[in-house]
């Protein structure tokens, strides 16, 4: 006896729930709400987690977002995460690290 097998139906792979639309919107409260801090950060931190980096800087060509950002931090030049040692090739550590510390930090030059 041969299994039929139905066509393909996105819709009947994708998970949706209220739930998760609320958790959504509550970390981007949490992210929204977190202070921001001068770079380099007064102290060096482990871990992982979601950063926005913001301009407001006076250099000609990002005279639109120094505009934008003068008066309150609406939009970053550039948003990333810091993820633990191993994470991208699938090798699991315990989640603390403090490599995407000197990935970020160690990476921008103050003007």
């Amino acid at each position: 006896m041969k299994i039929e097998i139905p066509p393909f139906q996105r819709e009947k792979h994708i998970y949706r729930t209220e739930e998760f639309d609320e958790l959504i919107k509550d970390i981007i409260r949490f992210f929204n709400g977190t202070p921001i801090v001068n770079l380099p950060p007064p102290e060096k931190f482990d871990g992982t987690g979601v950063y926005a980096l913001y301009y407001i800087g006076k250099f000609k060509l990002y005279k639109k977002l120094y505009e934008i950002n003068r008066l309150e931090f609406r939009l970053p030049i550039y948003v990333g995460k810091a993820v633990p040692e191993g994470w991208r090739n699938g090798r699991k550590r315990d989640g603390s690290s403090s490599h995407g510390f000197a990935n970020v930090f160690g990476s921008i030059t103050l003007a």
